[in-house]
């Protein structure tokens, strides 16, 4: 199922990325104190385990998304990006 996950981000990753010049934004997850990031083409991700994907997915057309992971160091990241939303109907 991880596999899968992570699979599903990748594919949603690769093709969008989110280019904005915004003022950092901190959150508290788990614990710690984490920067979201925002995802830029190309980028190299190192993801061990996905914790959670936030998005309204049933948007119709591009819409923001949100997943928190865990690298292979153990460092737990927030990670904003765009996706595809698949609510657009054809009547």
């Amino acid at each position: 199922m991880k596999v899968l996950a992570v699979a599903m981000l990748c594919m949603s990753l690769s093709g969008l990325a989110l280019a904005d010049d915004e003022d950092n934004e901190v959150k508290v997850i788990h614990g710690s104190v984490v920067e979201v990031e925002q995802y830029n083409y190309g980028m190299d991700l190192d993801i061990k385990r996905v914790i959670s994907i936030e998005g309204d997915m049933s948007a119709c057309g591009l819409t923001p998304a949100e997943v928190v992971y865990e690298d292979s160091h153990g460092e737990v990241h927030d990670m904003k990006y765009m996706v595809m939303g698949y609510g657009c109907s054809n009547g």
